[in-house]
């Protein structure tokens, strides 16, 4: 066993906050878009109403089709609006592991089975499933702050945007 500072425990808690961060700011925008083409949709199929209610009574089955397209865009929306508590929870959940890595920081180092560390760290490490998260943890390991990890990993994400607008990473 060796004597440790907290450094490692800390930037360990410190990717965690980084991943949840990452994760919320990639989830804001695909429900944000989600959000505003269902409220489209849902304004196309007003538009239609009208337009279909000022003609004659053939276009009743039309009608039908309007008021379910815009039924399920309301509902769709609806179902969406749990994310907002999700993400109030993401965000609880980073700040109760930030707190957490302050409390730490001020405690005496602890001995900690160098062996053990390593198989933590690697087990963690072998978890992650997009090169963003490896990222990120690999930057904090060296000794970046989260901003610092996080503002790399949007280099990336944007890097990779430019090099394949058009692909889709499929998990």
């Amino acid at each position: 066993m060796s004597l440790h500072t907290h450094r490692e425990l800390l930037d360990l808690l410190n990717v965690a906050v980084a991943q949840l961060h990452h994760a919320q700011h990639d989830a804001n925008q695909a429900v944000g878009s989600l959000s505003d083409n269902f409220a489209q949709m849902a304004g196309f199929s007003h538009q239609l109403k009208q337009q279909l209610d000022s003609e004659t009574e053939q276009n009743d089955s039309l009608q039908d089709i309007s008021h379910q397209i815009s039924d399920r865009a309301q509902n769709s929306v609806i179902a969406l609006q749990f994310y907002d508590r999700l993400g109030q929870r993401i965000e609880h959940v980073a700040d109760s592991i930030t707190e957490l890595a302050k409390l730490l920081d001020k405690v005496p180092p602890v001995e900690i089975d160098e062996e053990k560390w390593s198989a933590l760290n690697a087990a963690v490490y072998s978890k992650y499933s997009m090169k963003e998260e490896r990222l990120i943890h690999e930057q904090i390991a060296n000794g970046a702050s989260i901003q610092e990890a996080l503002s790399a990993m949007k280099a990336l994400v944007e890097q990779d945007a430019e090099d394949d607008d058009d692909d889709i990473e499929l998990f």
